[in-house]
């Protein structure tokens, strides 16, 4: 049995942690500080209470859990939760898995694993090198087992666990793609045709387009991985056979 140690974040621990100490920290600005105060110090103070409320926020949300890979099994315990959470451990037969999912994104890896009774466990891990190289460790050993498991056909006793596909390879997650690409092009049109009628703020403008250009570019990488790696099985079926 190999045994790896993970530390994990909540995501809605994080999320209502962080929205209440920004939330805060405006109510204390607008209650407490005289409106005569300097510009500066004003900025100063927004700038170092937003600060605190992301350490709140990260410091609070986070998990730490212990994952065992065995023969039979996968299993879960949990070492340290945040408050009010009650997230029990879990032994999962293998055959229990139907498949997995790991999927990068802005400021947390996700890993899911999707049970055939339709159950879903998600692990968010932050991009921190420390976590990262945790989970990677874990994670290879977790592709290992995989491919054992299904290298056991020649015994009869095979076990299949598919990889499923991350938000960005969905047709939900593809069709937002050009929805967004689609809104920059008419946004730059409008704009250019617009801009002596009515003054363009493209500062505004320009950080909108970064954003989508983001997203579009986190789905083109992830579904050209995809295809990378069917092009990749393909050629290896067709050289062995």
């Amino acid at each position: 049995m190999q045994t790896f140690q993970l530390s994990t974040t909540s995501r809605l621990h994080y999320a209502i942690i962080l929205l209440t100490g920004i939330f805060s920290s405006a109510l204390f600005v607008i209650s407490l500080v005289p409106k005569d105060t300097n510009y500066f110090i004003i900025m100063g103070i927004i700038v170092g209470l937003s600060f605190f409320a992301f350490w709140l926020a990260e410091k609070y949300s986070k998990q730490l859990l212990e994952l065992s890979i065995s023969q039979e099994y996968l299993r879960i315990d949990w070492m340290k939760l945040p408050l009010f959470s009650n997230k029990q451990n879990r032994q999962i037969a293998w055959t229990e898995i139907d498949n997995y999912v790991y999927q990068t994104e802005k400021d947390f890896n996700l890993f899911k694993l999707t049970l055939k009774d339709g159950k879903k466990l998600k692990f968010s891990i932050a991009h921190d090198f420390e976590h990262l190289e945790s989970f990677h460790e874990f994670f290879q050993c977790f592709l290992s087992k995989i491919d054992a498991l299904q290298e056991q056909q020649t015994t009869g006793n095979a076990i299949t666990i598919k990889q499923g596909k991350t938000f960005y390879e969905t047709p939900v997650g593809i069709g937002l793609a050009f929805l967004l690409g689609g809104m920059i092009v008419v946004a730059i049109i409008f704009a250019l045709l617009n801009q002596d009628k009515r003054p363009v703020k493209w500062g505004k403008l320009i950080g909108c387009i970064f954003a989508c250009l983001f997203y579009i570019q986190l789905v083109w990488s992830h579904n050209r991985k995809k295809k990378k790696e069917r092009l990749e099985v393909v050629i290896l079926h067709l050289f062995w056979n």
